[in-house]
């Protein structure tokens, strides 16, 4: 099996002077483009100091310290693609869009699983330190990407950043080129960050900020409909889960009306355990599953 990768690589070579902006959204849709894969976590923080692993020394791993835009996704891939076909056709495909490779390591050079998670700022995936394939690349000062690939009989990790140097802004926003990249390539967007207390339809505190984020960014497609498909894990009754998960979506609509979003635009479905992302059989399957999904209308364009 092959990687779909970024089809404008196919037929535009990019060069250093296109804005950063048009690069941020071509490498989203080739982040979301791995046929059969699945996303396991979405992370995005407008400005943080993150440390982008930049190298690799006797004493231990070379960070460079950059300050802007975090994306960091992780994906289950398939059990047909190796560790290292996976991020040598990223490699391939961003060397010719005109990145340069920082750094690389493969199996024990990388260290442990755990020491190069912590370097990445990630929970360690399940795996071997043998299977372990990672890369950094960066395009002059501006934007870096790292690619790190693992895994074991059963299951095959990914995780790729972007991190996009910028100045401080206090204002809330959303990198919408990554989130319409989502949206035109899997019909759907899971809502990140996005907590209820323990059986119960009432969001935490903690929130809030995905929700006006997420606003943000209806705002900005105010044409657009969707649905918000509320997911749970197996535990418990069928009907029970599925009556909960309605109401969280519930509540989510609630919440963005009241940011200025007409409910009109979004409907409210609960699907409970009917359609899991992973195994429920452990618990990182079903937390997982515990998830809110903006999914694109096309029935009223």
């Amino acid at each position: 099996m092959k990687i779909n990768p970024l089809a404008m690589c196919a037929t535009i070579a990019i060069s250093a002077s296109f804005a950063l902006n048009a690069k941020t959204n071509q490498l989203a849709q080739f982040m979301s483009n791995i046929e059969g894969s699945s996303i396991t976590h979405q992370d995005y923080k407008k400005y943080v100091k993150k440390t982008v692993l930049v190298g690799f020394e006797q004493t231990g791993y070379q960070g460079k310290d950059v300050k802007g835009s975090l994306s960091s996704t992780s994906y289950s891939i398939p059990l047909s693609l190796s560790e290292v076909d996976v991020v040598e056709q990223y490699q391939a495909a961003l060397e010719k869009s005109g990145f340069t490779l920082l750094s690389q390591c493969s199996a024990s050079a990388c260290g442990s699983i755990a020491s190069m998670a912590n370097a990445l700022g990630i929970s360690a995936p399940f795996g071997f330190d043998e299977t372990q394939e990672f890369r950094s690349f960066a395009i002059k000062d501006d934007l870096y990407v790292t690619i790190y690939a693992t895994g074991y009989d059963k299951a095959r990790n990914l995780n790729v950043q972007v991190v996009e140097k910028r100045n401080n802004d206090s204002t809330v926003s959303v990198d919408k080129a990554y989130i319409d990249s989502l949206i035109d390539k899997q019909g759907k967007y899971q809502i990140p960050n996005i907590q209820f207390k323990f059986d119960s339809d009432e969001l935490t505190e903690s929130s809030g900020k995905s929700i006006e984020k997420l606003a943000t960014y209806l705002k900005s497609v105010p044409n657009q409909n969707f649905y918000l498909v509320g997911h749970t894990d197996d535990s418990g009754n069928a009907q029970y889960n599925q009556t909960l998960s309605k109401k969280r979506a519930l509540a989510i609509q609630t919440q963005l009306s009241g940011l200025g979003i007409e409910k009109s635009r979004l409907v409210a479905i609960g699907v409970g355990e009917f359609s899991p992302k992973k195994s429920n059989a452990s618990e990182n399957g079903r937390l997982s599953n515990r998830r809110v999904e903006l999914v694109k209308r096309t029935d009223l364009l």
